[in-house]
């Protein structure tokens, strides 16, 4: 089951400033939930993924740390430009560090299309739906997956950082900012939604984006 919440963490996990170019700094987010499998309860949902999210980037890389209903750090899903790989930690399990690169193929089709335009802290955000269909082998089903991201053009990112990433780069490269309002969607299953209730312009350290070196590094494929 662990297993599963990390595959399906970096799975929905695939997004994504003080440079006058591109956007440096902090967005946070409040999260919510619906559940369309009697199976899977909303209180349990809040308690594995958390109810806010705070996203920090600069120069490509990026990070999302989960926040319980206590405001404490419960996981944090990064994506390292130098790299080019996904890492997980969890709090409780600090001293290892699942990865995964983010070149891997992990379904053959999916679907890009244009969607609606909502307006989220005064900025005018068009977006693009995702669908796609994978097959889960520790649940024994292929799944149904959609994804909507909601952008704003306020926030600039380099496309250019994402070329070996699969799929973010031909979802990235077509609105080139940050989303700032998204939702992540197990059909049949929950669906999780992202809103951002604030935006910070800031310098951020490379160093928010390094690991404890005593920690295990262990390689996570999403298709084992």
């Amino acid at each position: 089951m662990k297993k599963n919440i990390l595959a399906l963490l970096a799975f929905i996990f695939c997004l994504s400033g003080f440079s006058q170019k591109y956007f440096e700094g902090v967005v946070e987010y409040d999260i919510t939930f619906q559940s369309s499998n009697p199976a899977l309860n909303v209180d349990g949902l809040k308690e594995i993924f958390g109810i806010k999210m705070k996203f920090y980037h600069k120069d490509g890389s990026y990070m999302r740390e989960y926040f319980n209903d206590k405001g404490n750090p419960i996981r944090k899903f990064s994506y390292v430009t130098s790299t080019n790989r996904l890492y997980i930690t969890d709090v409780l399990k600090a001293d290892t560090i699942y990865y995964s690169d983010a070149s891997e193929k992990l379904f053959d089709n999916y679907q890009i299309i244009n969607g609606p335009t909502d307006t989220v802290l005064d900025c005018i955000c068009p977006s693009n739906v995702i669908t796609y269909r994978y097959y889960e082998k520790l649940l024994g089903d292929t799944l149904d997956m959609k994804a909507e991201y909601f952008f704003c053009h306020q926030l600039p990112v380099n496309p250019d950082y994402y070329k070996n990433y699969f799929l973010w780069y031909d979802i990235i490269k077509k609105q080139k900012s940050v989303a700032i309002k998204f939702s992540e969607e197990t059909v049949s299953f929950f669906k999780m939604t992202y809103t951002a209730t604030k935006i910070e312009h800031t310098k951020l350290t490379k160093e928010i984006f390094e690991f404890d070196k005593k920690a295990v590094l262990v390689h996570h494929s999403l298709m084992e």
